[in-house]
């Protein structure tokens, strides 16, 4: 639930702050992987969030999240997210961003993907803060229409981190693209 989360803020921030340039445009987003974060010094994960991308059928991906909360998930906890743009020998910083309220973070930036996976995960209303426990979501379908539609294109790597006081303690890190729309599927043009 919480990757799902962090990956619409960072295709909601990626188009806000992007670069300027002939290869910005209308697009879709796909997200292509998961990877596994590696822990830094200074890190204090007590939360944990997994997910497994799969496929549902031959036209659709779905995600299976699971979710552990030791503590509720209120505004006294911020977000980090750290991410790079590949390119020809790497990946390039592109942009970090932060913000010491994850609450409004949320509410402002996620739209209704982040309320629709909410009560996939059983969350009535589908609001914050969320109780401490474990959630669960299976075969969660990404609205791909409902995330930022211009960007730079190109592939991009984040790492998404919920921080309390300054401290990690719950990451998790993905690469995603975002592609032109060439057959209108959204209907942006």
């Amino acid at each position: 639930m919480y990757l799902r989360i962090i990956f619409t803020l960072f295709f909601t921030f990626s188009m806000v702050h992007g670069q300027q340039g002939s290869m910005i445009g209308p697009g879709l987003w796909n997200i292509l992987s998961f990877m596994e974060y590696e822990p830094r010094v200074g890190d204090n994960l007590y939360m944990n969030c997994d997910v497994v991308k799969r496929r549902l059928n031959r036209t659709n991906e779905g995600y299976n999240v699971t979710c552990d909360f030791e503590k509720d998930l209120d505004d006294s906890y911020g977000i980090l997210i750290d991410i790079c743009k590949k390119v020809d020998g790497g990946c390039k910083p592109y942009q970090i961003l932060k913000d010491e309220n994850i609450t409004q973070f949320f509410e402002k930036y996620t739209n209704e993907n982040i309320k629709q996976l909410l009560l996939l995960a059983g969350v009535d209303p589908p609001e914050f803060p969320l109780a401490t426990g474990s959630y669960k979501v299976q075969n969660y379908m990404v609205d791909y229409c409902n995330l930022p539609p211009n960007c730079p294109y190109g592939e991009y790597e984040g790492t998404g981190c919920i921080t309390k006081h300054g401290q990690r303690v719950c990451c998790v890190a993905a690469i995603v693209e975002f592609v032109e729309d060439n057959n209108d599927v959204c209907g942006y043009e």
